[in-house]
């Protein structure tokens, strides 16, 4: 592969990204191969060094994507980051997306019990008035009392679903950061 080739095959794998940032990622490689002319390398050994454009594309878009999730905390930058980092091999996948399907799949079915808690006053009016269900007044207090416990399982399922994002943007990191084999 010439360098040439890595390049434009690095910066087509690189389309994703905004303009700005792919253009400076380009101007760090062009400088990296540059550096190794310098050096007395040929192009085929800075190459050789760098790896396949294909890996360094899917590590900086990952790290892109957790960056942005760490910037603006919320629940699609949380999920473009576990994808990218997801991206980056099979196993990866695994340990990263499927306990991730699995915590956002609790926090959802806590969330849409709060909900559906918080709606049961309104559920046994609504039964009373049309017949369906008797309208007792132990009834009714049950039913406020469930939908005091619906807010609070809404606010948890709130406060969970931030602290999960926290936690899964710093896994991500973290699991870049052994991919890449930093030992910072």
């Amino acid at each position: 592969m010439t360098k040439y080739n890595f390049l434009n095959e690095l910066e087509r794998r690189l389309g994703k990204l905004p303009e700005s940032d792919r253009r400076e990622i380009m101007a760090d490689y062009e400088e990296h191969f540059a550096n190794a002319n310098e050096a007395g390398k040929s192009d085929e050994e800075a190459i050789a060094t760098l790896g396949s454009p294909e890996k360094i594309a899917k590590e900086v878009v990952a790290d892109y994507h957790i960056e942005v999730a760490q910037e603006t905390k919320n629940v699609s930058n949380a999920f473009r980051a576990i994808f990218a980092v997801g991206g980056l091999g099979f196993l990866n996948l695994v340990f990263v997306l499927g306990p991730a399907i699995g915590v956002a799949g609790v926090i959802f079915a806590f969330g849409i019990s709060g909900v559906a808690l918080v709606l049961s006053p309104v559920l046994v009016v609504l039964f009373g008035a049309i017949g369906l269900q008797s309208l007792t007044g132990f009834d009714f207090f049950m039913s406020l009392a469930a939908s005091g416990i619906g807010i609070f399982m809404s606010m948890a399922a709130y406060y969970m679903t931030k602290g999960a994002i926290h936690l899964t943007i710093r896994y991500l990191a973290f699991n870049l950061r052994v991919i890449k084999g930093d030992k910072s």
